[in-house]
């Protein structure tokens, strides 16, 4: 595993470490409390300067232990905190009190190794990481966790294994609008910006998210998604794209060769011809045998850190689907049964209208929620009326009476009061003409020429007997007269002189002697 720390020391001119001496830091169950406080420090390995003999008095002595004590108090230590090098000078003789004297003040959380108890030596390497919480999301499920890593690539590194997807979530600072990411994104080395299907590289990783946007004049939305992942690098994705289509070689191989075993397997089952050998289904070669083994290409797997900006955008999708009308029957008791029905009321179609909040992430729908689904404008039932009344039976009329006999001539006389001292006159008193034998028929060819669909020339009479549209519907004819059949017609015209008499057809029932 890589020594997460000899790259930072390396960088700064210190001495890096040496493998096997210093924690990862990155790994979850290391806590400042794992750190062994009794280990001794590294020693530096350097070849110390020997100590000359000391002759003669006090003073020489004094000046010589001081040179001593002097020699043991001083140290030159490396400090790491959270990637930052530097090679100091120190009297301090613990790690506690190293990090008083330079001003670091460390949590609960954080993360000192050595311990800040043991004891401080002279070439010693002090790591100091601070925890802050970070945004990781694993499948799609975001979680909150506490981390010591001193940038996103770290963390990414210790959560590869841990789940498919894996990425860190920026946050939004209610200020400003800045995008906060919790750390720094690779001190290592260069990042990529892809966004809007564009990708950039920016050559130093060693800064926020938000200044990178920032110096890239990156406009984040609102609803607008951060985050920063490992994303294949181009190699691995022609390497990806190489192994593609490899497979699907040796599949069309493998194909090829079982399709060769099932034909070869058909010809031994066929008769031989004589002296003609045929060849063993055994003998043809193993599907497998026709592939060659290749070696998995090492960039498949290749990531590089990158900061994906999604553009999200939710707005209302609204449809509307029609609702078809119904037909109602009603019943009309006043409406001959034999008619055909009517429609009294026209049917009409509703609309439902329904409204849905769409998500769309870079112009593709990732989900729909629904906002209202409600009937916008009602339908209409069709009404349809249906008579149900009886048709009464008409009776034939009497037979006429024979023509009366001719009054006597007119005399100076007042005529004679009638016998039954009723008052009426003779011509009043005298019986209605009934129709008998042909004289529809006869009434028929005066009024019409005999001709069912005949009209008149101002188009308000029609038929055999000439009815108006008026009367015939007061019959309960339907349509117009002229369209009826003769019997319908004769039916509605003898129910008609029933009612009202001969007087309907003045001209022709008097020329008939009808009346």
């Amino acid at each position: 595993m890589k020594n997460p720390f000899s790259a930072f020391s390396a960088r700064s001119g210190a001495q890096p470490t040496e493998p096997g001496e210093t924690l990862n830091l990155t790994d979850p169950a290391i806590t400042s409390d794992s750190v062994d406080t009794d280990a001794p420090s590294r020693s530096s390995g350097r070849t110390r300067r020997r100590t000359w003999p000391i002759a003669g008095g006090l003073a020489l002595a004094l000046v010589a232990g001081g040179t001593a004590v002097y020699a043991n108090a001083h140290k030159t230590v490396t400090l790491d905190v959270d990637g930052n090098v530097q090679t100091i000078s120190t009297f301090a003789g613990s790690v506690d009190g190293l990090l008083e004297e330079r001003g670091i003040t460390v949590g609960s959380d954080d993360v000192v190794a050595p311990s800040q108890n043991a004891a401080l030596s002279d070439d010693a390497d002090i790591v100091v990481r601070y925890a802050r919480e970070v945004t990781i999301q694993q499948d799609g499920v975001p979680t909150t966790i506490t981390t010591t890593a001193v940038d996103a690539d770290e963390v990414l590194a210790a959560y590869a294994g841990r789940a498919d997807d894996v990425s860190l979530v920026a946050s939004r600072s209610e200020g400003d609008g800045r995008v906060d990411l919790g750390l720094r994104l690779s001190i290592d080395g260069p990042v990529k910006l892809k966004v809007d299907g564009g990708e950039t590289e920016v050559p130093s990783g060693a800064q926020d998210v938000s200044d990178v946007l920032e110096d890239h004049g990156v406009q984040v939305g609102e609803l607008d998604r951060v985050s920063v992942q490992h994303v294949p690098t181009a190699e691995a994705l022609a390497a990806q794209q190489a192994q593609a289509e490899r497979e699907a070689a040796e599949a069309a191989a493998a194909a090829e060769a079982e399709a060769a075993a099932a034909a070869a397997a058909g010809t031994e089952a066929a008769p031989a011809e004589a002296g003609v050998e045929t060849a063993s289904v055994d003998a043809a070669p193993a599907a497998e045998d026709a592939t060659s083994d290749v070696i998995a290409d090492p960039r498949l797997d290749d990531t590089e850190l990158a900061i994906v900006i999604n553009r999200v955008a939710v707005a209302e999708e609204t449809v509307t689907t029609p609702i078809p009308f119904e037909t109602v029957i009603e019943e009309d008791p006043n409406r001959f049964k034999d008619l055909d029905p009517v429609t009294t009321v026209e049917g009409v179609e509703g609309q439902q209208t329904t409204v849905h909040s769409v998500t769309t992430v870079d112009g593709v729908e990732e989900s729909r929620t629904l906002v209202s689904d409600e009937v916008s404008v009602a339908p209409v039932n069709k009404v349809v009326v249906k008579g149900t009344k009886e048709r009464p039976v008409v009776k034939p009329a009497p037979a006429p009476a024979a023509p009366a006999a001719k009054a006597p001539a007119a005399s100076s006389e007042a005529p004679a009061p009638a016998a039954s001292g009723s008052g009426e006159t003779a011509s009043s008193a005298a019986p209605t003409v009934a129709a008998a034998g042909d004289v529809w028929s006869k009434l028929a060819q005066c009024e019409s020429g005999g001709n069912p669909s005949i009209v008149s020339k101002n188009g308000l009479y029609h038929g055999l007997y000439q009815f108006s549209v008026g009367t015939w519907q007061s019959l309960g004819g339907s349509g117009l007269p002229s369209q009826a059949s003769a019997a319908e017609q004769t039916r509605l015209a003898q129910a008609l002189q029933a009612r009202s008499g001969w007087g309907q057809w003045p001209h022709c029932s008097s020329k008939l002697g009808l009346r």
